[in-house]
Parts: C-alpha cells; structure tokens; sequence
C-alpha cells in the first residue's frame, strides 16, 4: 500500500513562509523577499513548462523587464563565473528605442529556448 500525502498544502504554506522568514533575512528590502517566495512557489506549482516567463506569470507579473542566465563553475577550491546571457521578452526586442535607452545593444533580439544562442 502506497503512503499518502504526509504534509497537507496549508501546512507546506506554512513551512515556506518560514523558510522564507529565516531566508529573508538575507534580504536588506522586502521586494526581495516577495520575489523571492513568489519564485520559489513558481517552482513547486503545476506550471506545464517552468521558465522564468511562466514562474513570472504565476507571480502575476506577466512583463517581467528581462532574464539574466550565469554559467558558474564551483569546486572545493574555489569558483569562477564562465558565461552569461541576457533575455529579453519580445515586447522589449520589438521596441529598438527602448532598447537602446536602456543601453542594450541592436544586436540582441528575442531568443526561445529553440532559438537561444549557443543551441
């Protein structure tokens, strides 16, 4: 016979919130903080696919600005920061005056993970 459930979803609630208390503590501002606990909650719900654009529209803010991805290299004797990249929603890639206020450059354009650099 299979076990049950042993953590009903409002105690689980109760247990993030503090999880996330003790974390938050790490945070100087409460944005932060509610960030942070909306991510976390976009990582343990039913999404179909979990990116940043959906755990961003469960948080209910559907335009996020962009997305930054670290490629980090750590070992017992120390660590190093490989590569990175900047994501941008397309309302951002469609709109070249924004872009370019925010000083990023023509050269970046809307990437999915089918057409992302690098893939």
């Amino acid at each position: 016979m299979a076990a049950g459930p042993s953590v009903g979803p409002g105690r689980w609630l109760g247990v993030l919130d503090e999880l996330m208390t003790w974390a938050g503590s790490r945070f100087s501002r409460v944005e932060p903080r509610r960030r942070a606990r909306a991510f976390v909650l976009g990582l343990l719900a039913e999404l179909s696919r979990k990116n940043c654009w959906t755990i961003a529209e469960h948080a209910g803010d559907p335009s996020n600005a962009q997305v930054a991805v670290y490629l980090g290299y750590a070992a017992p004797r120390g660590h190093a920061l490989i590569d990175r990249e900047l994501y941008l929603p397309k309302s951002w890639t469609d709109d070249r005056n924004r872009c370019a206020a925010a000083g990023i450059p023509a050269t970046v354009t809307f990437a999915t993970s089918r057409n992302s650099p690098g893939r």
